[in-house]
């Protein structure tokens, strides 16, 4: 996953800048990178940044192993005892 920063610093060709991501779609954006999954954000307004939080999300329990569950005796019960007397 690519996640492309500082897209608040990006402009109309007619200079004005852009005042979120939705006025991101009117621009035309070709990028460097071949990044067909790229998230557009930018970390200092705050823009797209749930959306990159539910993508990683999504990634990485995709590829995340299934945890097993913990043994029945993997932890020992202790008697724990109260210093108030009772």
């Amino acid at each position: 996953m690519t996640a492309l920063n500082k897209v608040d610093r990006l402009a109309h060709r007619d200079g004005a800048p852009v005042t979120g991501l939705d006025d991101l779609a009117g621009l035309d954006l070709t990028s460097p990178l071949d990044a067909p999954d790229a998230v557009l954000i930018s970390a200092a307004r705050g823009w797209g940044l749930d959306s990159l939080r539910s993508r990683l999300e999504r990634r990485l329990a995709e590829h995340a192993p299934a945890a097993p569950a913990p043994a029945r005796d993997a932890w020992p019960a202790r008697r724990v005892e109260s210093s108030i007397g009772v």
